[in-house]
This record gives structure tokens, sequence and C-alpha cells, in this order.
């Protein structure tokens, strides 16, 4: 693996030489990098010959033949080179083994040439002795036998026969392997000849068939196979041969022949029944063939069965099953190989996952680390890859948080590295955590306990964790706190990237930061103070970290000096610490809540110690030996913060709701008579009703009663919340990002039950007896949406005592009966920008689908017609057509945003306010004040425009009919801003070429709408869908988050973002919904 190193760069083991250039080309390498991380194709093509002019024009296709029929051959060829090296090595030795052993049996078929000399000699003496003692013959020794007459003994002929085969199979094994060796040579030699490219195609092809045809990969295989039975037949006459010699050698070879055996056979089955083994022997195929051939049979005797009872029974329906199982059984019978692929393809995520993970470890070079990274979107993407998602969650999990976070850190800190390679590190593992919700968070928790490293500079990282605080994963939610909040520690002003960070966590102007900055530690106990309220609210936080990151957290967080801090924003930690007092003492309160408000009063408890030195009043906190806390006090009450709010602190230096103007409670040491819960008006801009904690003593002295702690109520009340969302079925179970479904409750449920809220979810909307008309008398806060909107009429607003606040979780309040909101002195609120990307994009998509006719031409394809003809003749490019807006807002002015590259002949918009000229300028937009003129111009027309009484039934016949023959509309904004059936009929006769869209006046729309089947003369011109531009999965997570923003400001008295205000108290404070 050989790197090209600068000249400058030392080989000194340090992070920088982890970063060294890339193998070959670094612009190529960098190139893959970035089409890797964008998902763009890397498969490399073929690098072109040194000469590219072929004589004949098939010589591009002969070329690739050969290149790829090169490689295959070599690797063929060396297989086989090797198989026969191994098989020479073997019977050499082996051979020699078994002509020993026979060379020392051979005798035992033939007579003892000794006993053959005594037997003569006997003889001899015998006839001597007889005629020199009168024909007395003297008797011969009975242990003399008749050469003659010798027979062999069955042993020995069993274990010289058993012998020589072996020899003769391992010898006939060497003589195939050398003869195996030269036909690869010679393979090679004539496949690789020097003649020209088409001879060279034509012999290899032929010589290829004839290696297919006369089988020669199975004389191959067929090789071992007979080496395997030399080796058995010679233990074989071993053990006949020593059976004759001693039985105690015999005893001893029989039982290590025989577990041999035993294991030469596990080894043969365990391919069977585990197909990822790399056991095999030349058995393993047969019993392969065997058991495939056994359980064939099987069924087939048990379907004829079957089909002799079923005849009976009438119906052949289990003989079917049998029969399909056999055939089943016969597709997979193919090899053990094969079913072992079979396998792996259905097994492949967890496999796969496993690979990779050992591919990322392996790593030990930055570039190839990044390389890796920049890899895994397209794995998510990928369509050849099984499940890509359960892939990519086996494969980040905590074994590669910390490599990331090391490579991150030599990366940022290294001076070699052009801060280019930097942004772009950065951007792949940002991306890589945005897929991996696990990774995403086993990287925080990694990222905070090693936040002194590089890692603090990892600005990107820290923006990143910011966007996950809302997260659905709680533990992942937790440590996005942390991080954010040591970013904020460590960073505080000396990073320009930061500060917009901050602003949004502390939800503060630049000028107030610049106060903080200049105030001691004033910006560090605001971020602290935010961490601890966004605990109070989440009681899962206790149940979900351990004891060691917790202390952690809060110890290193709180290396601070409060008393250096602004007074407001020590009155700020005061109040946090009242409302957690409150929420312990409240008996009505979740228990989970007070558990939680007990563990946060005892973690903070050395900041109030600074900032109350000496403190006589105490509240008591109820002790808890259910289980113990993250910071469970030793002693059993905490101090009760005594101080009372400053007066001479500048309002635009408050970041929560504590404005001067509100009015506050004072907390004194003396005691004071009961006092009622008081719910106080906050000024006008500054936030809604909400119930502020009064002190209040059950007992007083005058009255003779003993004295106890004070009660603080609990800060919120419970509100009851109705929320209106649509179904989601089995696809919200599926996908929990579809947030905005009955099923999955905008991920807010936890959030709201945290706080002792009643959260309702329901798609029931319609008719006296639904669910929303149900509930909604006891209703404070409603909660909708635009794609299954609950419509809220000025009846049900009267009969809404309680309601307070409306949410439309998106963007589009038409639903509801704004005056009656006024009038009600109802809030009305949406999460405004949270459509507008997904919206814009689903108009530019509406728009070619029916310029080009495209939805015909897939019609026609699925059908399995080809008449192109029939598409062509009303399909027409974007270019040089003028195209429109009907209103130019968020959404309008992305949508000719997006035109701008089109080349479109002009662009123009209709809007009751004009564009600033800069921006008019930038997309090239023309305003036309005239609807009649503007839609006379337009070849294509787009409706980005809310629903008011303004705008409904705008678009109707009159208006059509000064439409450009032939032209386009395309509608995302709200359906009755169209009449139905004028524009259906537009659609039918020809005036509009087509119209798209995806609202609809009524939602759901019934099936007999005549938008569902318009057509238009030639066919087409029909693009409709069921409303959803806006409710993507991207786009949910926005309005999701945003509506919870809304909730929490609602709750905690802190103003709304103004672009969200639809309504305030009693007037309109938007717009959007007409000139007011």
């Amino acid at each position: 693996m050989s790197y090209s190193i600068p000249g400058d760069v030392q080989r000194d083991g340090s992070a920088d030489d982890r970063n060294r250039a890339p193998r070959g080309n670094a612009e190529t390498r960098n190139q893959g990098i970035e089409d890797a991380f964008h998902g763009r194709n890397q498969t490399s093509k073929p690098e072109p010959h040194a000469e590219t002019c072929f004589t004949d024009g098939s010589g591009a296709l002969f070329s690739m033949y050969l290149e790829r029929a090169e490689e295959e051959d070599k690797r063929m060829t060396e297989s086989w080179k090797g198989d026969a090296d191994g098989i020479l090595v073997f019977t050499g030795l082996f051979s020699a083994t078994v002509a020993t052993f026979i060379g020392i049996s051979f005798p035992s078929l033939m007579p003892n040439s000794q006993d053959a000399s005594a037997f003569y000699l006997a003889h001899i003496y015998q006839r001597t002795v007889s005629e020199g003692s009168n024909g007395t013959v003297p008797p011969l020794p009975s242990t003399l036998s008749d050469p003659s007459a010798f027979s062999p003994s069955a042993s020995a002929i069993w274990v010289n026969t058993l012998w020589f085969l072996s020899l003769v199979i391992s010898l006939t094994c060497a003589l195939l392997a050398t003869l195996l060796q030269q036909w690869a040579r010679r393979y090679l030699r004539v496949t690789k000849s020097r003649r020209s490219l088409h001879k060279r195609a034509y012999i290899r092809a032929l010589f290829a068939e004839g290696v297919e045809k006369l089988r020669l990969p199975s004389v191959v295989e067929a090789l071992p196979g007979m080496l395997h039975v030399s080796v058995f037949l010679f233990f074989a006459g071993l053990v006949v041969f020593l059976f004759g010699v001693n039985k105690t050698v015999f005893a001893i070879v029989i039982v290590c022949v025989g577990t041999s055996v035993v294991l030469y056979m596990c080894i043969s089955i365990i391919p069977l029944v585990r197909h990822d083994s790399s056991y095999y022997t030349p058995l393993s195929n047969f019993f392969w063939f065997c058991g495939v051939k056994s359980q064939k049979w099987a069924l087939s005797i048990g379907a004829g069965a079957k089909d002799v009872w079923k005849t009976f029974r009438g119906t052949r329906a289990q003989s079917r099953r049998y029969h399909r199982g056999a055939r089943s059984m016969q597709q997979h019978a193919g090899s053990i190989v094969r079913e072992a692929e079979r396998l792996a393809e259905n097994k492949s995520h967890a496999t796969l996952s496993r690979a990779l993970q050992w591919t990322f470890t392996s790593l030990d070079e930055d570039n190839d680390i990044e390389y890796f990274l920049a890899g895994i979107p397209g794995l998510y993407s990928s369509k050849e890859v099984k499940r890509p998602s359960e892939v990519l969650s086996l494969l980040t999990n905590v074994t590669i948080a910390l490599p990331i976070l090391d490579f991150m850190d030599r990366s940022l800190t290294s001076d070699s590295i052009p801060d280019s390679v930097k942004h772009r590190r950065s951007a792949i593992c940002i991306k890589v955590l945005q897929l991996a919700p696990t990774l995403r968070m086993w990287v925080f928790q990694r990222a905070f306990l090693i936040a002194s490293t590089g890692v603090s500079r990892w600005i990107d990282l820290g923006i990143y964790a910011e966007q996950c605080s809302n997260d659905a994963d709680p533990l992942t939610r937790f440590f996005a706190h942390l991080v954010s909040a040591t970013f904020t520690k460590r960073i505080c002003g000396s990073d320009r990237r930061w500060v917009p960070v901050i602003l949004r966590q502390l939800k503060i102007s630049e000028p107030v930061l610049q106060e903080y900055l200049a105030h001691g530690d004033s910006l560090l106990l605001a971020s602290f103070v935010r961490l601890i309220r966004s605990w109070l609210s989440e009681p899962s936080w206790l149940e979900c970290t351990s004891l060691l990151e917790a202390q952690i957290g809060l110890m290193t967080l709180m290396e601070f000096d409060a008393t250096d801090a602004l007074p407001a924003l020590q009155h700020d930690f005061c109040t946090l610490w009242r409302q957690a007092l409150s929420l312990v003492n409240d008996e009505h309160a979740p228990e989970p809540a007070r558990k939680n408000a007990r563990s946060v009063l005892s973690g903070i408890l050395p900041v109030f110690n600074v900032l109350h030195p000496v403190t006589d009043a105490t509240v008591q906190v109820p002790p808890d030996s259910a289980r113990s806390h993250l910071f469970s006090p030793q002693a059993t009450s905490m101090p009760l913060c005594t101080h009372a709010p400053p007066n001479d602190v500048l309002s635009n230096a408050l970041p929560y709701s504590m404005h001067p103007n509100v009015p506050t409670i004072s907390f004194s040491e003396t005691h004071q008579s009961p006092l009622p819960e008081t719910a106080i008006h906050v000024p006008e801009g500054h936030g809604v009703l909400f119930p502020v904690p009064i002190l209040a003593q059950p007992s007083d002295p005058q009255f003779n009663l003993p004295l106890s702690s004070p009660q603080v109520s609990f800060l919120p009340p419970p509100y009851p919340v109705l929320a209106i969302l649509y179904n989601g079925f089995q696809a919200a179970k599926a996908e929990p990002r579809l947030l905005g479904t009955v099923e999955n409750e905008l991920g807010i449920r936890k959030y709201l039950e945290s706080l002792g809220h009643e959260y309702i979810v329901t798609s029931s909307k319609e008719g006296p007896d639904s669910d929303f008309q149900k509930h909604i008398a006891d209703t404070d806060i409603l909660i909708t949406t635009p794609f299954h909107p609950g419509y809220l009429t000025r009846d049900l607003m009267n009969r809404a005592k309680n309601l307070k606040l409306c949410v439309t979780a998106g963007v589009g309040s038409d639903h509801i009966d704004l005056n009656a909101a006024v009038d009600r002195k109802i809030q009305v609120l949406e999460v405004s920008g949270s459509n507008v990307v997904s919206v814009a994009e689903q108009v530019m998509m509406s728009i070619l689908l029916l310029v080009r006719n495209f939805v015909p031409a897939h019609e026609m394809a699925a059908r399995g017609d080809w008449q192109v003809s029939e598409i062509a003749r009303n399909a027409f490019d974007l270019e040089g057509k003028v195209v429109g807006t009907l209103g130019a807002g968020r959404i309008g002015y992305r949508v000719l945003q997006r035109l701008v590259p089109f080349n479109c002949k002009e662009l123009l918009y209709y809007d009751y306010n004009g564009l600033p000229a800069e921006a008019e300028k930038t997309v090239g937009a023309r305003r036309v004040t005239d609807i009649e003129e503007f839609v006379s111009q337009c070849d294509v027309i787009t409706v980005n425009a809310p629903l008011h009484e303004g705008t409904r039934g705008l678009i109707n016949k009159d208006l059509l009919a000064k439409f450009k023959p032939g032209a386009w509309l395309v509608n995302t904004a709200r359906g009755a801003i169209c009449v139905a059936e004028d524009v259906a009929e537009a659609v039918r006769s020809g005036q509009l070429r087509g119209y798209a869209g995806d609202v609809w006046n009524v939602q759901p729309a019934p099936r007999d709408h005549p938008w569902r089947t318009m057509q238009g003369p030639v066919g087409g011109g029909n693009g409709m869908t069921p409303h959803y531009s806006g409710t993507t999965l991207d786009a949910q997570t926005r309005y999701a988050e945003g509506t919870k923003t809304i909730l929490e400001n609602f709750f905690e008295g802190k103003p709304q973002e103004p672009g969200n205000v639809i309504v305030g108290t009693g007037k309109y404070e938007s717009t959007s919904y007409g000139q007011r």
C-alpha cells in the first residue's frame, strides 16, 4: 500500500501522517469522495487503451471481451495451479509412506524362502537317512509346510489390496496434478498468443467453451476427492494390518481412525446445516444430493397419498401445496454454494453491517476513513443493498463513534490540512449523523466527555447538536443539550459562527449577547439556566441517563461565577429554583416530574449556595424511597429563594418572560395569609395569559394554627390539548418520522404529559358525534393541520368556552374562522416557513408534469403500450414560456427562484404587495397589477396565495375565460381559491391544457369530485394528488418542532415568533390572510 508523502512531512507517527496524500492521484481521490458524499454514481469505467483507434468498428467490443476474459482466465488458472501444487506436495509424502508400509506387508503374499529351504533340506535328509537305514523313514517336523501348498492369509490379501489401491490412486492424482499444471500453461499460451484482436477473441472463446464442455473444472474438483479416497484406503489397510499384529496397538489405532472418520463426516455435513461454513469435503456435495433427493422422494410420496385422500374429500388443494413444496425443493437443489448464496441474500443486512464495521475499524489512514464515511449516504439510498436502513443502523453504533471524533480531532488540529478539506470532512460526518440516529446519540455522548480536545473546534457538531435538541429520542436530546451548552461554555464569543446558535438558544438579540459577554459569566449562567429549564421539562432524561454522565455534565457546566453575572440572570436562576420547588411540593403533579425536579434541585444546589450564602427559610423536599436519583439530596430540605426580582435591569437583557413590565410576586421571609392562585395578564406583545406561582401559607399565626412549609402552585396548570391529525395506519407504524399522524402524535405526547397536560389525538372531525365536537367544549389548546383540517367555525368557538390557543401544525389557517377568533380573543398561530421549500419543489414538479405531459406517458408505459406520438403531440418545453405566480410570498418567491435556470421567456407575479426592487432584480420578475392582464400573458400560472375572503373562488369561469388558450394552471395553495366545476370544464374544453395540484376545496375529497377524473380533449391534463406537498418527512419534522416551540412559549409566557402569529389577542397580527 503505497502513498506519496509530501517532502516536508515527517514520518514520526503524528496526526499529520494520517492525512498524507491518498493512493493515486489526489484530485481523483477527492473527486471520488465528493461523488460518494453526494450520492453520484461511482461505477468506474475501464480506462481507455493506449490505442483507441480500431481498424474495425467491433474492436471496442472485442477488446472489452478480452479484458474481462483475461481477468477470468488468470483467476481460473491460478486456482488450478494452487490446487495442483498442494496435491503434488501431499501425494509425494503420502506415496512414500504408503510404499514403506507396502514394503513391510508385501512379503506376506509369498511363502517364506527360509521355510522353503528348511522344507526341502528336511526332505533331502529324510531320503538320505531312509536309504542308509534299510528303508526306515524318519518323520518330518510338523512345523514344516509344503511351499507348493502355500496360500496367503485373508488379512494379508486385504491389507495389500487396500494399500496398493491407495498407492495407485495417490500416484494417479500426482500425475493428473502435473498434467493440470501443463494444461493451465497451455491454455494461457494459446489464448494469449500474439495474434490480431479478433483472432485472439475467437481462440479464447473456442477454448473457454472447450473447458466447460469437457468439464475440466469437474476434473479439478475430483482430484481432492481421489486423494481423500486414497487416504481412507490406507487407513482401512492399516487397521486390518494391526489387527493381526497386536491387539493393543490395534485398539488404539482404531479409536484414532474412528475419531478421524467421525470428524471428517462432521466436516462434510456442516455445510448442509450451516451454509455460512467454510468447512467442506468432497463428500459434502454427495450428502447434499442425497438429502435433496430424499426430501423430494418423501414429498412425492406424501403428495400421492394426499391425492388419494383428497379424491374422496373432493379437493386437491393440499396436494397442490405438496407439489409446490417439491418444486421449491428442486429449485434450491442445485448446490451447497447456491443455497449459501441464497441465504446470504436473505441475511445480508446483518452480515454486511459486520463486514463494513470490520472494514472501518481496520482503516488507519484518515483519507481512507473519509472515503468510507463519504460512502455511507450512498449506502443509505442504495437500491442494490437489501434493507439499507437496517444495515446502517447496525453499522453505526458506539464502536465507530469515538473513531469519528478522533478523526475530526486530528483533522481540525492539523495545520497541514487545508480548510476546504476540514470543511468537507465535517460535512461528511454531519451527514452520517443525520442518517444514523443511534450513532448520533453516541457521538454526542463521547463529544461531551472529550470536549476539552480538538473536538471543541468542531463548530458544525455543536450547531447540529442544537438542531437535535428536539430529537424524538430523549437520550439524544439530553446529550444534544449538554454538547450545545458545552460549546457555548468553551467558545463563548470567540467564534463568530457560534453566535447565531447562541442567539437561537437563548432567544435573545445580538446586543443582548454583547451585554452578556461584557458582564462576567452572564452568558455561561444564561446557558446553564436554559439547560436546567429543558431538564425540568424532560422527566424522561432521568430514566435514560447514568449518574456519572449527569454528574459530569452539571459539574463541567457549573464552572462559572454566578455572582459575576447580570442580576436579571441571577433572578432567572432563582425563578427556576422556585419553579422546581413548587413542582416538588405539588402533590397533584406527575410523580416522574417531581422526581426529576428533586434531582435538578440537588444538582444545581452549588450555584444556589453561591447566590444565597445565608438562607433561613426552607422548603421540605418529600423523601423518595422508590429509587435513587441522579443527585439524591443528603438533607431532607432545600433552601427557599427569598430574593426579589431586580428593578434596575435593562429589559433587553432578559431572555425569558422576565420583562420588567410583567407583574411579579415578591417572596419574603415573613409569613403571609393564604392567597389564591392568580392568573396575571402579560402586557400585549410579551405572551399570553399564564399562571404565576403564588406563595401561600395554609396556616397563619393569627389563626393559632401550626406553621408548615410554604406551598407553591404547579406551573403551568394542566391544560386539555386536542389535536386533529390524519390516520397514518401501517405507514406511520413503519415510519416514525410521519409525525403529523394520529399514531405519532407530532412527537409531543411525552412533553405535554410530563407537564401534566391532557393530550387527546384523533382523526374524527366530521359531524356532531365526532371526537372533535365532543372535546372542543373542554379544550384549552387546539392543534390542527391543513392536511386533515378540523374546521373551527364561529359556532364551535362559542361552545369552546376555555379555548385560548389554536395552533396549525403547518402553514394555512383558513380552516379556522379568523374573524371569530379575533372577537373571542383566541390566539391563532401557525408554523410559518415550515413548508415553503417542500411546496415550492412540489410546484416545480407539477409544472413539469403538465408541460411535459408526463402522467399520460407513465400510464401508457404501465399499460404496456408504446405510442410516442400520442404523448409527444401534447408535450412541450418549459424554456421560452411565460410563467407567472399568483402570490409572491415565501413560497411564490422561491418558485420564481427555481424557475430562473429554466430560461423562461419571462417571469411575472401578481401580488397586492410588490417585491423589493433588489428581489425583483435577482429573479428577473415583473409585477403585473391587474389580474386579468396577468393571466392573459401567462403560459403557466401557479397559485401561491392564502385563502381568505379576497381569494375564495377567485379563479372562476369568468377569469378562466381571460386565460391564454391552452395555458397550464398549478394550485398548491388552497383548493377553494378555484371553483372546482369551472376548472374541470376548462380542462375538458381545452381552455386549460392542464390543471395540477394537491389541494382540494373539500378535504378529504369525495370520490366523485370532478378533479379526480377530468381530462383534456386529447387526454391527460390532470396532475392532481392528495394534499401532501407540505407534509414531506422533512417538513413534518419542521412543523412538529415548531408546534412544540409555540406550546413552550405559551406555557412559559415567552413571546411568540412574530411570523407565526396570525391572530393575537383580539386583533390580526399578520397580513398573510388579506389586507386587514
